[in-house]
């Protein structure tokens, strides 16, 4: 009888554990709707684009594809900061894992420099200047995580940093198709329960993928603090990134700061808030001098002089 009682009991815990997982799926609960009023604030989306610039040529020529003043664009999910914010690091190499950009990885007459950097609220669809700047970018390890230090935002998340049981929550920007189909398509918030055991030194650990067919942008994992009677704190434990065909938590340090990047900076940000299509196409004169010097013929040249790099 104790055997049969102890089964049944585990069979409930198992039960309510992915429940606990699954419950984003349908109605928010008291709990996750008050978490989201909470966070929503403190959650935004990055989009950097970039470009090809044609290193051979005399006047600096800059290429984007397909009609588009942008070769290619990354998205990810980035959290507010008091005095700051964090970012997914793989925003400073949009082209890694572009497979358009598989073609002229080895080029040395075509590199991929920032052309853009843009940032929208959940809850909006308008896209606004952000910039920053950051040497080594080429260096960072899969699943880099970085603290830039600004004052664009006046509030934001505190760190949680403390080492032992984090029974905290995975918040998770979602939305009907990816960004790179409609970045202005709208987002929510799925919000559920997991547990890591934060150990010193380690800042990746493994979580279960989230059980949705929507597309999902990035995350955050925050971990509830009561600083006072009747006062609960939400403070950001680090990012949550699909590295591979997994899912992790990338715990953020104080030390993730980009203040303690050497000097030699390379800026990276906005060059221009718009361009149309009309700016990124060749006119049929210059087309035959493009394919005599064997430019890429696939990609619209960008007409846009700018200076020199130092």
């Amino acid at each position: 009888m104790k055997r049969i009682i102890g089964i049944i009991i585990g069979c409930m815990l198992c039960w309510e554990g992915e429940a606990q997982f699954r419950s984003f799926a349908g109605p928010a609960s008291a709990n996750q709707q008050l978490i989201e009023e909470a966070v929503q604030k403190g959650l935004f989306i990055v989009r950097q684009s970039y470009q090809l610039e044609d290193t051979a040529a005399e006047t600096p020529a800059y290429y984007g594809r397909e009609g588009k003043p942008y070769f290619g664009q990354l998205y990810s999910l980035a959290a507010r900061l008091k005095g700051g914010y964090v970012i997914d690091g793989r925003l400073l190499t949009p082209w890694a894992e572009d497979v358009h950009f598989d073609e002229y990885r080895n080029s040395t007459q075509y590199r991929p420099v920032i052309s853009q950097t843009a940032y929208r609220n959940i809850g909006e669809k308008t896209y606004q200047p952000l910039g920053f700047r950051v040497e080594n970018r080429d260096t960072l390890e899969k699943g880099s995580v970085l603290l830039v230090k600004d004052s664009l935002f006046s509030e934001g998340f505190s760190l949680w940093e403390e080492e032992g049981i984090c029974k905290g929550w995975i918040v998770l920007a979602v939305g009907e198709k990816p960004l790179s189909e409609s970045d202005s398509v709208s987002l929510s918030l799925m919000i559920y329960r997991t547990e890591i055991n934060r150990e010193a030194g380690k800042s990746l650990y493994e979580i279960k993928a989230p059980s949705t067919a929507l597309s999902v942008v990035g995350g955050v994992y925050i971990y509830p603090v009561v600083t006072a009677i009747g006062q609960l704190n939400f403070r950001l434990v680090g990012l949550v990134q699909k590295i591979g065909d997994k899912w992790y938590i990338l715990a953020v340090k104080e030390a993730s700061s980009m203040e303690s990047v050497p000097s030699g900076l390379t800026p990276v940000g906005v060059r221009e808030e718009s361009v149309t299509r009309e700016e990124t196409v060749v006119a049929p004169e210059e087309q035959e001098e493009q394919q005599a010097e064997e430019q890429p013929q696939e990609h619209k040249k960008g007409k846009r002089d700018r200076k020199k790099r130092s």
